[in-house]
Order: C-alpha cells, then structure tokens, then sequence
C-alpha cells in the first residue's frame, strides 16, 4: 500500500514554509519521533526529523540559506535586484566572497569574480531570482535549477557549462606548487590555489635577494611560476616557464592543468665564482 502523505513547501516573503500531511498512512509517520496524527498537517523547521512508516526511512530537514552578490550589473538593476533577493529571505552582500552560495550575473566573462566557481559558487541570471518569485504563495514550491539560468558567454572558446560548479575542481592544483612574484597576485589567487588543493610559494618581497630569491624558486620540484608583470624589476630574473594569472583562471575554468600551465623544474644559476685575475 502507497503511502497518502505529502511533504510541500510554500514561499512566504520570509522564507519558504514547509509543511508535512500525514494522508491517514497505514504505518504511520513520526515528527520528532512524536506520531503525526492521521489525515493531519504540520509545519517543519530547521532541524527536524521526519520518519516514515516502520521501514524507517528517515529525513532530517536542513535550511541553507542563500548569499548572494551580484557583478557587472548597471547600479539601478543591482539595488533593484538585491531588494527583490532580500525580500524573499536571501543575504546579500556588496561583492563576492568565498561565503556567497550565488553570483548574480548578466553575462559571463573572464574576471576575477568567475573565479567563484572554484569555492563551488552558482552563478546565475535575474531570472533565477524572478523564478522563486514568480513561485510566492505557491503550495509545491521548487527551487529553480541553476543550470538553466547561467548567463550566456561573452569570451571566444568557452561555454556556459564551462562556468558550472564541478568537485573536481577541489583537487585541480594538488601537489602543484605556484610560485608568485608580485604581491598584489600573491594576494588574490592564494585562496583559490589552496581551495583547489595546490599550495603557494612566496617570492614577492622587494628586498629579497638574488640568492634567495634561487632558494625561494629551489623549494619547489616542478613549480608553477606565475610571472609579474614586464615592467617587473623580478621579471626578467625568472628562468623557468612562466605563466601568466590568465593560466590560471583558464586551467581552473577548462579543469585542466596541462593544457594551461606549464610545470617545470627552475634552472637557476647564480654566479657565486670570482673572475679569474688577469696574468
């Protein structure tokens, strides 16, 4: 016999309500391990367990909550936006961060902000947002899926599922090593390398030497060298394959390593020996 219960959601300006009805089951179901009563409704919240029938089929109910910032967007569409975001239960904060579970975008194209795919971050159109709207007061409330709703691509050679959350990201760079000569870089990519497994070298300081800068660069068996600038006083002191930060952000994107960033032991000589005195 099929049981006649039924889980729903209704959205509410606050936040969705979920509620539960015991259709008159013939083994019952347990709230909280207290016997829902036949043919009886109640509500659901944060940490409540649902058991179902003596098969005891459990569900533990979860909230996740939606933080949300938004990018690349005229300042009249993001403040309308991020009311509308608010008004149906979400965070939203003034620009990206590790924490945010969305990004709001227009279009798609590579900046330092779709690097969010690596924290696993979905990165969406308005019209995700206007979907849970379009759904307020509706008895079988469901969140729409983020795969329909990714921005179109405005760069030659990637596509939208390109920008897709994906778990092998998470080990990308493991056992990689980047290697970063200008500090402003060090400081913007070093979350992203580690979250993708990898791990980071220093060579940023302006007072290290030539000698330790050979140290430095001699610390990593097959480094990664990400290389300033031209206009770098550092830059023409590297001698292994360098990359650049757009490798970077291409090999995150494409989840390839060997097709974007080239990993080579440093040949680096530093002539500790005198000149030889003239006969």
């Amino acid at each position: 016999m099929q049981s006649q219960s039924q889980l729903q959601t209704q959205t509410q300006k606050a936040s969705p309500l979920l509620t539960f009805t015991d259709g008159g089951s013939r083994l019952g179901s347990f709230a909280n391990g207290v016997q829902v009563p036949p043919n009886s409704t109640i509500a659901l919240t944060h940490g409540d367990e649902l058991r179902l029938g003596a098969a005891h089929a459990v569900f533990r109910i979860v909230e996740k909550n939606i933080v949300i910032a938004f990018s690349g967007m005229k300042s009249n569409a993001k403040n309308a936006l991020s009311a509308t975001a608010q008004s149906l239960g979400m965070r939203v904060i003034g620009d990206f961060s590790p924490e945010c579970t969305h990004l709001g975008m227009t279009t798609l194209k590579i900046t330092m902000k779709t690097v969010a795919v690596a924290h696993g971050t979905k990165i969406v159109t308005d019209a995700w947002i206007h979907g849970i709207q379009s759904q307020l007061n509706s008895n079988s409330f469901k969140l729409p899926n983020e795969v329909d709703f990714i921005p179109s691509v405005k760069e030659d050679n990637l596509t939208s599922e390109t920008f897709l959350p994906n778990d092998s990201r998470k080990s990308l760079f493991a056992g990689k090593q980047f290697l970063f000569f200008d500090a402003v870089e060090l400081e913007m990519f070093t979350p992203i390398v580690n979250i993708c497994g990898g791990s980071v070298i220093d060579c940023s300081s302006p007072n290290l030497s030539e000698q330790q800068l050979e140290h430095q660069m001699r610390q990593a068996v097959s480094p990664i060298v990400i290389s300033p600038e031209p206009s770098h006083p550092k830059f023409k002191k590297i001698p292994a394959q360098i990359n650049s930060k757009d490798n970077i952000i291409y090999a995150l994107l494409h989840i390839n390593v060997p097709a974007h960033l080239e990993s080579r032991a440093c040949c680096y000589h530093v002539d500790h020996t005198k000149p030889e005195p003239f006969s």
